[in-house]
């Protein structure tokens, strides 16, 4: 219920952080979770018109805080952090067992993700190129 009220100086900060940070990756991964904390911050106003009980109701707060997180009605910020979650346990599967990895950059909808080149498919791109060399 309070998020539009604390994300304020958040959101102002980080935009702040952004204008002097001269890291290209940070700033585009920190446009968009400002992006998603803004879009975060309409849901949750919309929502917060509608109700009828007090802040000092507690039980009445914390239903409509967990109310987020069915999957009928998520806010933007719950879904975007399922998202990257997905994403990340997907990266990290692919990399198990390998030792020798080198770090490259994938660009997916404005997003940059650090993903790593593993040592079996630095391999495979060598047999690969070698193939097309032999034709």
């Amino acid at each position: 219920i309070a998020f539009p009220d604390l994300c304020a100086i958040s959101i102002i900060r980080l935009r702040k952080a952004v204008k002097e940070c001269r890291e290209i990756t940070w700033s585009r991964r920190m446009k968009i979770v400002i992006e998603k904390m803004e879009q975060n911050l309409k849901f949750i106003s919309q929502k917060r018109q509608s109700v009828d009980f007090q802040p000092t109701d507690i039980d009445d707060c914390l239903s409509f805080s967990k109310s987020f997180h069915n999957k009928k009605e998520k806010s933007p910020l719950v879904t975007y952090a399922e998202q990257r979650e997905q994403k990340m346990k997907f990266l990290s599967i692919t990399n198990v067992g390998d030792e020798e990895e080198e770090e490259f950059e994938e660009e997916d909808e404005g997003e940059v993700f650090e993903m790593k080149k593993t040592k079996q498919g630095k391999k495979k791109e060598k047999k690969e190129a070698e193939k097309k060399k032999e034709k």
